[in-house]
């Protein structure tokens, strides 16, 4: 779509990106002069558009500042297209490697991820891919850094689709091994061995299923096989190794089985 190009009350600045189920512009909103991100979802089935137009609706009520807005959802020739929050900033992948941030400021960011997934919990939404990619860092007040979770859009309505077809949905080093099994099926407890992924990889700069195939990380990923995080940082408190092995656990019922928990492990409580 070329800029310029008008889209209801939006008018395309650029194209930002393409993905395998959705399309992002930059746009501008006609009635406020507000930059926007406009994702179009590359959804074939009247079915499924009907359904995520229902749906989606639950995406429009999540208010969290690590969480980035939804506020739209619309059809543009039948297809869906959520009108969402414009961030400035670089995926948290690159920001880490940029920021190499000390322990207690990676500690912080991540509990603000946590603090955002939490009420995207409460409102029933499992996010079902996170992973450093899916995460922007905003510049905030005074140069903190703000993660912003991306990429909630419809999980559960795809993951369906995906199940049908026999592609697996998500990102390998960060899949829960019932996912893998099947992605249509599971609950907030993947969101939180993706947490623990995540946490490994903020802390370590290497993800804890690091093999040199697929097929090899998701095995990895269904034996609990990693490395303990000390045997890259050795100064790395006990806590964090505790939270990352609670996370990790292959059989979801003996894994943390929620942030609430998660949090309070991580600060060095009990489970």
């Amino acid at each position: 779509m070329d800029p310029g190009t008008k889209v209801g009350d939006f008018t395309i600045v650029r194209f930002i990106e393409a993905g395998g189920m959705a399309e992002v512009y930059e746009a501008r909103d006609e009635r406020t002069g507000d930059r926007r991100a406009l994702k179009w979802l590359s959804v074939n089935d009247p079915e499924q558009r009907k359904r995520i137009l229902r749906e989606g609706q639950v995406l429009l009520k999540l208010r969290h500042p690590n969480l980035v807005q939804v506020y739209e959802l619309v059809p543009v020739g039948g297809v869906p297209v959520l009108v969402m929050e414009y961030v400035e900033g670089p995926e948290l992948a690159d920001w880490m490697y940029e920021a190499r941030p000390a322990l207690d400021v990676t500690e912080k960011l991540f509990k603000r991820i946590l603090s955002g997934m939490a009420l995207a919990h409460r409102a029933g939404v499992v996010h079902r891919d996170l992973h450093p990619w899916n995460i922007l860092v905003a510049s905030g007040p005074k140069g903190n850094p703000v993660p912003k979770v991306i990429d909630f859009g419809f999980a559960k309505i795809l993951a369906r689709s995906m199940t049908r077809t026999g592609v697996m949905m998500g990102t390998p080093a960060y899949m829960a091994p019932e996912q893998i099994e099947d992605s249509s099926k599971v609950d907030k407890r993947a969101d939180v061995f993706a947490l623990g992924c995540l946490l490994y990889y903020l802390v370590t700069g290497r993800e804890a299923f690091d093999q040199d195939s697929e097929h090899a990380i998701l095995n990895a990923a269904f034996t609990g096989d990693y490395k303990n995080p000390q045997h890259w940082r050795p100064d790395l408190p006990g806590r964090f190794v505790r939270t990352i092995d609670g996370c990790l656990k292959p059989d979801r019922d003996k894994r943390i089985p929620n942030i609430e928990t998660l949090m309070r492990s991580l600060s060095g409580g009990r489970v």
